[in-house]
């Protein structure tokens, strides 16, 4: 069934707990955010009468069941992906209120939710964005606002006034941002982006601490270095064969991302002819300015090269079919709209029900794979570096670690010769000791010399240095 068949879910009944979420979500959200939640929820009614199911007694299979149930109604991939975002919210909320009895941990193992208030910006702090956004990407500014409007959240909550902010409030806000469950990482950027805000603040005498006795280098929490993490052998096959069979321009994208480890932002705005060639004939991938703000050559293989003329063949249906004449990107949607990073996202989360159990595939994995299998197959790290357009060879260091495979290969080389010169070590001290382990030459020297030297203390001595001889050779061959 097609999207068009769902229409009627409007006129679906909810339960009473669905109608109560609603009424009592109501007051906080828009209207169309109200209808668009509405019409959501009634997917997952219709879900539980046809299954017939107990809201109750939901178990995380279930819910498995129930992104199967969207896989089969709805055609867009973005909306089977709000679509679960709704429901899951909704119902981690029965979870928490005992309509369903499960914890919501095991229906969804994965999900993490926090709060967002949102928060007043002051016109002074308006002008410090005003001021990044001269220097920084709008992504960059965009972090910026975040935390520069949950710092002001803060100090509202605490009742602190920003003038007389000290060392004590910072603590605080340590200590808060520690309970909320934010990640070290997160935590680092975060105390960054405030620290950067009290030196702005202090330099237009808006606060009178000194910023350097606000924020300590002990504050910055230890950012645990992970593993790389590229898919296991089984699960690459599967992806890439799910790539292939799924027959969408989003899913060829996604396996080009995995044959030339691009990032996503990169996927997202290659241009339409990003095809380029050497005097040699050599094919390259052109990567436009993306994260890091440079430019560069990927090379590529047949497989690329005829990946990216299929997807450039489905652009042009999908430009003919909605009268676009111009293109300008390399990936279009069936719609006429340029990718997003929703619809990509949306197709890896599809892909995790049909993954083994305990196995996750996410987007950015696909360039670890790909960086991880070069490093494996002998790609030196200069050549790497430039291949995933990193700035540091560090960076290089940290996405494409030294893999498990070439550590194990590594050990092998070393455990044998290792074994090698201790085997020629041990033929030596084996030659020895059978040539001096016949005792009996030994022992007839001294039986001569004391029959036919005269009893002298020369002769004494030569046969007490033979007997320590002997008994030298004997504890060598224990």
């Amino acid at each position: 069934m097609k999207l068009q068949k769902t229409m009627s879910n409007k006129r679906i009944p909810l339960s009473e707990p669905f109608e109560a979420y609603l009424q009592k979500k109501k007051q906080g959200w828009a209207k169309a955010t109200f209808k668009r939640n509405q019409y959501h929820l009634r997917f997952s009614s219709k879900w539980l009468e046809s299954e017939g199911l107990t809201l109750s007694k939901l178990t995380h299979e279930d819910i498995l069941s129930f992104s199967k149930y969207l896989k089969d109604n709805v055609k867009s991939a973005t909306s089977r992906l709000n679509i679960r975002n709704t429901v899951q919210t909704c119902f981690v909320g029965f979870c928490k209120s005992g309509v369903i009895k499960s914890d919501h941990n095991q229906l969804f193992p994965s999900y993490k939710y926090f709060p967002h208030p949102k928060a007043i910006i002051p016109i002074f702090a308006k002008n410090y964005l005003d001021l990044l956004r001269s220097t920084m990407a709008p992504s960059s500014v965009i972090c910026h606002k975040t935390y520069v409007g949950k710092f002001h959240i803060f100090l509202k909550k605490e009742k602190i006034i920003l003038k007389n902010v000290n060392r004590k409030n910072l603590e605080k806000l340590l200590k808060h941002m520690k309970n909320y469950g934010l990640a070290a990482p997160t935590r680092v950027n975060a105390i960054l982006n405030i620290r950067q805000y009290l030196y702005w603040l202090k330099e237009h005498n808006l606060i009178l601490a000194i910023p350097e006795n606000l924020i300590l280098r002990k504050d910055f929490p230890k950012i645990p270095r992970r593993l790389p993490r590229p898919l296991s052998t089984e699960v690459d096959d599967q992806i890439k064969k799910m790539f292939r069979e799924g027959d969408d321009i989003f899913f060829d994208g996604l396996l080009l991302m995995r044959f030339t480890g691009i990032r996503i932002g990169e996927l997202i705005l290659l241009e339409f002819n990003c095809l380029r060639n050497d005097l040699k004939k050599n094919y390259y991938l052109k990567v436009p300015l993306g994260k890091l703000k440079t430019e560069r050559l990927v090379p590529l293989d047949k497989v690329g090269i005829d990946l990216i003329k299929k997807i450039q063949n489905q652009t042009k249906h999908h430009a003919r079919k909605n009268g676009i004449e111009l293109l300008c990107r390399l990936i279009l949607a069936p719609n006429g709209r340029h990718a997003t990073y929703g619809e990509f996202r949306a197709r890896m989360n599809e892909l995790q029900i049909d993954l083994p159990l305990n196995q996750s595939a996410k987007s950015h994995q696909l360039r670890h794979t790909c960086a991880t299998e070069l490093l494996n197959a002998g790609m030196n790290l200069v050549a790497l570096k430039e291949f995933l357009g990193h700035r540091d060879i560090r960076m290089t260091l940290k996405y494409a670690a030294v893999a498990p495979e070439t550590v194990r290969t590594q050990f092998d080389q070393a455990t044998e010769q290792i074994q090698k010169k201790y085997q020629g070590r041990q033929m030596k001290i084996n030659s020895i000791t059978h040539s001096s382990d016949d005792q009996h030459s030994l022992a007839d020297l001294i039986a001569g010399l004391k029959k036919n030297s005269v009893s002298s203390s020369k002769s004494k001595a030569l046969i007490r240095r033979i007997q320590r001889l002997q008994k030298d050779m004997a504890s060598f061959n224990d």
